[in-house]
């Protein structure tokens, strides 16, 4: 499928879109570019990026971009800014990144619990969603994004595929 947008047009529609300030513009373009670079490099290119208006894909020409989403298979790994799949509205978390399910009881950071951040559970794959805010994901550290990975490659096990589409290129 030919893409439509470089990563750089799609951020601009989501901050244009989502009337984000001067900090938090930076604060989603760190964080969309670190969850991307941190894909494991076997299963990047198997995944899907996708820039969403209220759970459709945004074609060529049009603007109103809302989110971006990294899948692979039927496996959400990365939503920014969260959105529910359906209707176009906005969670109560920033993000929405993929986890180890197995991460469930033990803490995220020091006053935040793993399952209070327990945004979609996985059926077919050992995985959960966790939502987390601005000021949070800046702070992620490196065994954070190992755990990311970790979860990645559970996720890229599933043989479910809702296709390659994609309409963001890197």
């Amino acid at each position: 499928m030919e893409t439509h947008f470089s990563l750089i047009e799609g951020i601009n529609q989501i901050i244009k879109n989502n009337n984000y300030g001067v900090h938090d513009q930076h604060v989603l373009a760190y964080v969309i570019g670190r969850a991307i670079g941190e894909l494991p490099e076997e299963m990047a290119d198997r995944c899907s990026i996708r820039l969403l208006n209220r759970g459709s894909l945004v074609k060529a020409n049009n603007t109103n971009g809302q989110y971006i989403s990294v899948i692979i298979g039927n496996s959400l790994l990365f939503r920014a800014p969260a959105y529910f799949d359906k209707g176009g509205k906005r969670e109560e978390y920033d993000f929405l990144l993929i986890y180890p399910k197995r991460m469930l009881g033990h803490k995220l950071f020091d006053d935040v619990s793993i399952d209070n951040r327990n945004d979609f559970d996985f059926k077919r794959i050992d995985c959960v969603n966790i939502g987390l805010m601005f000021g949070e994901v800046s702070n992620l550290y490196k065994e954070h994004w190992n755990l990311y990975k970790e979860a990645c490659r559970i996720a890229a096990t599933t043989g479910k595929s809702s296709g390659p589409e994609t309409n963001i290129r890197i």
